[in-house]
C-alpha cells in the first residue's frame, strides 16, 4: 500500500512522516513538499499546491494520499480544490484531508471552519474515497497565553464557560499515520479530540497547580479581546483568528469529545494537565538577572 503526505516539510507533516516510518518502514512512503528535502532511504517528490503541474506526477501511485491544510486561509480552497482535482487524475486511491472538528455544525464562527467546508465538499463532489480527519484544538496552543498568564496572576478569553477539546500535534500526528497505514475503510468523517473538554477555568486551576502562584480565569468580550490584541500590535488576521476560536469555544463548538485518537494510539491521548506539566519550565517567568 503506497502511502504519499503531503506538506512534508512541515511540523505536523513530518510528524506523520516519521509515524509512518515507523509503522511501515520507507519503502511505501513518499514525501511530497512544495520545497522537497531529501530524506535518506524516502521517496520525495515536488508538489506545489499553487503548481497544478506538479500535482500529478507527485500523486501518481498512491494508493492513500494525506492533503495536509495548508495556511493560507482563504487562498487554500484553490490550493486544496487543485490537489483534489488532481488526486482524481492520478487515480488516488484513497484520500485523507486535515479538516477541523465541528465544520459540520451549522454557524460555527470558527474563521478556519469556511475552508474546510468547501474542501470537504470539494472532496465529496470528487467521487474518489475520502475520509476527513477533523482534528481538534493544539494543546500547544495553550503555550502562547499560559506563561504571560501566570506572570500577570489572570488567564483571559473571550471562551466563556465553553470548554476546548485540547489534543497535542504529537498524538495526533500518530493517530493520523495509524490511520493511513490501516487498510481498514475508516468512513468519510473521523473526529480526532482529546480524550476531555477543559474550560478557561480549568486551564487557570491547572496552571495555579503547576506554578504555585494563583492564576485566576477571566472571561473577557469579544470586544476587549480584540481591542487588547489590537494595542499589542498583533496582525489582523491573528486577532480575528483568536477572537474566532474563543467564540466558538463560548458557543459549544470546540468541546466535542471522541474516542477516535485513543482507539488509534491504543492508549490515553495526553491531557491538557499532563502536557501543560510537561512544559512546566516554559510557564514561570525567569528571575530577572543581576
Amino acid at each position: 500500500m503506497r502511502i504519499a503526505v503531503t506538506g512534508a516539510s512541515g511540523q505536523f507533516g513530518a510528524s506523520v512522516l516519521a509515524e509512518l516510518i515507523r509503522r511501515v518502514g520507507t519503502d511505501d512512503v513518499v514525501a511530497l513538499s512544495r520545497t522537497p528535502k531529501d530524506l535518506p532511504g524516502l521517496e520525495t517528490r515536488r508538489a506545489d499546491f499553487d503548481d497544478p503541474q506538479t500535482l500529478g506526477p507527485a500523486f501518481a501511485g498512491a494508493d492513500r494520499l494525506l492533503i495536509v491544510s495548508t495556511d493560507r486561509i482563504g487562498h487554500r480552497r484553490t490550493q486544496h480544490r487543485n490537489a483534489i482535482a488532481a488526486a482524481v487524475r492520478a487515480g488516488v486511491g484513497h484520500v485523507f484531508y486535515t479538516s477541523a472538528t465541528a465544520v459540520d455544525a451549522p454557524g460555527n464562527p470558527s474563521p478556519v471552519m469556511p475552508d474546510h467546508a468547501v474542501t470537504e465538499a470539494a472532496l465529496a463532489a470528487s467521487g474518489l474515497p475520502y475520509t476527513a480527519l477533523r482534528n481538534g484544538v493544539y494543546t500547544e496552543t495553550l503555550l502562547l497565553a499560559a506563561r504571560p498568564a501566570v506572570a500577570a496572576g489572570v488567564y483571559a478569553t473571550n471562551a466563556g464557560q465553553g470548554a476546548t477539546s485540547y489534543v497535542t500535534r504529537g498524538d495526533l500526528a500518530a493517530a493520523t499515520a495509524a490511520i493511513l497505514a490501516d487498510p481498514a475503510d475508516p468512513g468519510t468523517a473521523i473526529e480526532l479530540t482529546g480524550a476531555e473538554a477543559v474550560t478557561g477555568a480549568d486551564v487557570a486551576a491547572i496552571l495555579s497547580a503547576l506554578t504555585d502562584r494563583e492564576v485566576r480565569y477571566q472571561p473577557l468580550t469579544d470586544e476587549v479581546i480584540e481591542a487588547g490584541m489590537v494595542r499589542a500590535g498583533l496582525p489582523p488576521e491573528a486577532v480575528a483568528m483568536a477572537v474566532g476560536f474563543g467564540r466558538a469555544a463560548r458557543e459549544g463548538y470546540l468541546g466535542r469529545v471522541s474516542d477516535a485518537v485513543g482507539r488509534y494510539l491504543g492508549r490515553r491521548p495526553v491531557s491538557t494537565a499532563e502536557f501543560l506539566a510537561a512544559h512546566r519550565s516554559a510557564l514561570v517567568p525567569m528571575p530577572p538577572s543581576v
